[in-house]
């Protein structure tokens, strides 16, 4: 069977490298270095997806609905989730819908696939947050689970391989009885038979095993709406969770605040803290793999901070030059040997490394914005995804690709990008780490386990 680490044949044509920024650098010290070897494309979704929600979708609702304000919007793809094994990617697009796409085994092969869902569930309203379970794998179908948190609606436990509903949990407003949706969803790796949902001004605990009903455990990350701010409180919408690997709890809110619960958040709050410099609220918080730093993104915001746990909250290091000024929700992740990777508005996904937010290199992945960017679990490739909520004529200095009525063809697409290793200043760096890579003979065979076709060639 084919090595993943064998040299790939030569690059495709719709990989661009990054050519180092020559006026605006956030610092004097960061240049953004070339990727030697540009990336080669072994799989994508084409132009499947480049158009209107009524353009594009399958979802009734929309196509048969003349209520939705949205049905002419674009159809972006918001963001994607990898499940553990790295056999499966889960999208989420505008139309509300969650796209399943199984790899085929052959996809490191030379061309360029085109990659179709496996199943494609639809929201019965606005996604506010999806989550993939920790122990999805597809050689065990039972366990491909996934938690949807759709507006005005139960908390839903879906399976990735079919469209049906499989269990519900509620959460209400104790004074109107309406349900409440969460903004962000974690399920603890040391307890993966409950998850957290966080709410305005609170996080709730569930048990999995008990379908129907409510949260057996809530923070609230305030006294009331009314209560002063302190270092142990904090007021706002919990955007964005994460767990350390020390079982300390981070949450994020819309208001900039971030708030540390210990004993895997079931303790008191440690502290509260407000995020330093300027930006338009948390969107997204990882832990380093050793527990001592975590990193914080915002909405309307060129720099990703790192915080030293250790030194009462501080900022020891800034990883500069992501493009994310706008209110668009960019993804970043963290890997475990430190490695940054994240998307941008101008198309180009940037990776960095360590705390200090040395510049590794970057490549131009799309013609609109990276809406998040996804690394293998076994670091073989990353996946990328893109859209953007601007209209089809806006003004675009860029050499953009245009359709015969000489509008502006909006790129929504998934993409996947075998990964080269990235040598800058003489390092050789395999972003996922070679501890992390599954062989492809493991993964060929959950494949073939499940069923799943090879992908067709690209001409």
């Amino acid at each position: 069977m084919s090595n993943p680490l064998t040299p790939p044949p030569p690059p495709s044509s719709d990989s661009q490298v990054l050519e180092p920024p020559q006026e605006s650098a956030p610092q004097a010290t960061q240049q953004w270095p070339n990727i030697e070897t540009p990336l080669r494309l072994v799989g994508s979704t084409g132009t499947t997806y480049c158009g209107t929600i009524v353009e594009t979708t399958d979802n009734p609702y929309f196509l048969h609905s003349n209520q939705r304000e949205n049905n002419e919007e674009n159809n972006v793809f918001k963001n994607l989730q990898w499940t553990p094994d790295g056999t499966t990617l889960l999208t989420h697009s505008e139309d509300n819908g969650l796209r399943t796409f199984i790899l085929p085994p052959n996809l490191l092969k030379p061309g360029e696939r085109r990659l179709k869902p496996y199943n494609t569930t639809f929201s019965p309203s606005r996604v506010y947050s999806y989550l993939i379970h920790p122990h999805a794998a597809l050689s065990f179908p039972e366990s491909m689970l996934y938690l949807l948190s759709p507006r005005d609606s139960l908390i839903r436990l879906h399976s990735l391989l079919g469209p049906d509903m499989i269990s519900s949990y509620r959460l209400e407003d104790p004074d109107t009885e309406a349900h409440l949706a969460p903004y962000s969803l974690l399920i603890p790796p040391s307890s993966p038979h409950t998850f957290f949902a966080g709410t305005s001004n609170k996080i709730s605990l569930f048990d999995l095993n008990y379908s129907g009903s409510g949260p057996f455990q809530q923070i609230r990350t305030t006294q009331s709406k009314k209560a002063p701010q302190t270092t142990h409180s904090m007021k706002g919408l919990i955007m964005a969770m994460a767990m350390s690997t020390d079982g300390i709890l981070a949450a994020g809110t819309n208001t900039r605040m971030v708030g540390l619960y210990d004993h895997e958040g079931s303790g008191s709050c440690i502290t509260t803290f407000e995020v330093e410099g300027k930006g338009g609220g948390v969107t997204g918080l990882h832990w380093s793999n050793c527990g001592m730093y975590l990193y914080v993104a915002e909405r309307r915001s060129e720099v990703i901070r790192v915080y030293d746990v250790r030194k009462t909250w501080s900022v020891v290091g800034e990883l500069r030059g992501r493009r994310g000024n706008g209110n668009q929700r960019i993804g970043v992740e963290v890997q475990p040997d430190g490695t940054v990777v994240g998307g941008g508005e101008d198309g180009v996904v940037r990776i960095w490394r360590g705390v200090d937010g040395e510049a590794v290199g970057g490549w131009r992945a799309h013609e609109d914005p990276v809406t998040c960017a996804a690394v293998h679990p076994g670091g073989a490739v990353v996946a990328t995804c893109s859209g953007t909520r601007r209209g089809r004529k806006w003004e675009d200095s860029s050499d953009s690709e245009e359709d015969e009525e000489g509008e502006r063809v909006w790129d929504n697409s998934l993409k996947i990008w075998e990964m080269p290793p990235i040598v800058t200043r003489g390092v050789a760096l395999e972003v996922g780490g070679s501890e992390a890579r599954r062989s492809q003979e493991e993964r060929e065979i959950a494949m073939e386990e499940a069923g799943s076709e090879e992908g067709e060639i690209v001409e």
